[in-house]
């Protein structure tokens, strides 16, 4: 059980980690024409995207914080990588809003 749980908490912080990494260097995949477009797309969705990356992270923290057990040294070192994922997707988030389209 404590190897699930241990390993469980490695592949949040790494899912979190590199989902910033995304966030912060990908651009987005162009749709091509042919594509219809679901109902929510485009710039709206990538802030809703990104902001909810963000609380899920700080969330994620808030819990490994109360866990009481060590796991090795891991949940210190999952909390550390989590709040770096959460520096990373709060700079994506201003860098997103310093730099809105103009509509």
């Amino acid at each position: 059980m404590r190897y699930r749980t241990l390993v469980s908490l490695g592949i949040a912080a790494t899912l979190a980690a590199l989902t910033a990494a995304g966030f912060a260097q990908t651009p987005p995949p162009q749709p091509s024409p042919s594509q219809p477009s679901p109902s929510l797309r485009g710039p709206q969705a990538s802030d809703r995207s990104i902001v909810v990356a963000h609380r899920v992270v700080l969330r994620m923290i808030r819990a490994l914080e109360r866990d009481q057990r060590d796991y090795g040294g891991y949940r210190v070192k999952a909390i550390a990588d989590l709040r770096q994922a959460a520096q990373d997707l709060e700079q994506a988030i201003q860098y997103d809003r310093a730099h809105e389209p103009q509509r």
